[in-house]
Parts: C-alpha cells; sequence; structure tokens
C-alpha cells in the first residue's frame, strides 16, 4: 500500500469512525500506524507491575488510549509480571473495537 494510500484511508477511517466513551487517542498519522505496527510485531514484556507501566516508552508507540485497553494493559501485566506479554491483549482490542486500524496494521505486515 502506498503512502498516499495509507494516509487516505487513516484520514477517511478516523472522520467515518466515533470515537468512543472512554477513548481519547488513536492513531493520526503514517508514523503513528507505523509505530503501532513495529511494536506488535514482537512480543512486548518487561513492563513492571503497578502503574508505572504506563510511563514506558514503549506505551507511547501505542497511539491508542482507551479506558479498556489500559485497565486489560493493567491486569495482564498485574497477573503476569516482568514476563507478562501485552501484544495479544493489544491485537485482541484492536480486532474488537477498531476494525478499520486491523485493517492498516495488515497492510504494515502485523499478524493478527
Amino acid at each position: 500500500m502506498r503512502k498516499s494510500e495509507l494516509r487516505k484511508m487513516i484520514r477517511e477511517e478516523i472522520h467515518r469512525t466515533l470515537i468512543q466513551e472512554g477513548t481519547w487517542k488513536v492513531p493520526e498519522s503514517i508514523k503513528d500506524v507505523q509505530d503501532l505496527a513495529k511494536l506488535l510485531k514482537k512480543k512486548q514484556t518487561g513492563f513492571k507491575d503497578g502503574d508505572t507501566w504506563a510511563q514506558d516508552s514503549r506505551i507511547k508507540l501505542l497511539h491508542i488510549g482507551d479506558d479498556l485497553l489500559w485497565d486489560d494493559i493493567g491486569a495482564v501485566i498485574d497477573t503476569g509480571g516482568v514476563n507478562a506479554d501485552i501484544t495479544p491483549v493489544i491485537k485482541s482490542f484492536i480486532k474488537k473495537e477498531m476494525p478499520w486500524l486491523e485493517k492498516l496494521l495488515k497492510s504494515q505486515g502485523v499478524k493478527f
């Protein structure tokens, strides 16, 4: 997919998709989608438990701010500790809540 097509798709989907209550951020640019794709292509472990995981630099690459997702990430880390992989919970959330983003990420080589 060419950058111009990807850019157009992102813009259209953001404008078409209503952001639900509890969502405060969605990927808004090609770079945001590419950052997220890079993050989701490998396991993401090594997060500290408690609220400190939200300060990890990798979390900033999510470009998704959503109460449900963040609660799920926190629960995975609290349960699994430093070895917990948050990638499956992020992919599951995207698949269920943001199918437009799943399509974009697949175009970037992310497997769901």
